[in-house]
């Protein structure tokens, strides 16, 4: 079942969230490259929040397993963590942004919350 969003993009349910409009900024590398991407007709955007601590998690030695991430899923994925909490949310909390077709974000999305409930505590 597909569900319209306010921007008129049809896509499956539990995808195309938006937590924050207009942040990053444009003036922010990552802010420019999401508007590139935008403009790509039929590509999501899925924002989540992921507490600070477990960003290196996603991140990986030397950037490894964000790479990865990228390579195995073709979804682009932003890790908004040098940027800080996104405007309205705790210190604690980043943006995670991920970016694609149906397929790859729902198969980043999984990918990402494996990893995250991976987590030993």
């Amino acid at each position: 079942e597909l569900q319209e969003h306010r921007s008129g993009k049809r896509h499956a349910p539990g995808l195309g969230k938006k937590l924050v409009h207009g942040w990053p900024s444009t003036a922010e590398p990552a802010g420019r490259k999401m508007q590139a991407l935008a403009a790509t007709p039929g590509l999501i955007r899925h924002e989540m929040l992921v507490n600070k601590g477990l960003v290196g998690k996603l991140i990986g030695l030397g950037g490894s397993t964000y790479k990865e991430l990228g390579n195995r899923t073709g979804c682009s994925i932003f890790i908004l963590d040098k940027e800080g909490p996104p405007p309205g949310f705790s210190e604690e909390q980043r943006l995670v942004v991920l970016m694609g077709y149906e397929q790859q974000v729902r198969r980043a999305l999984s990918e990402v919350n494996n990893l995250l409930s991976s987590v030993s505590t």
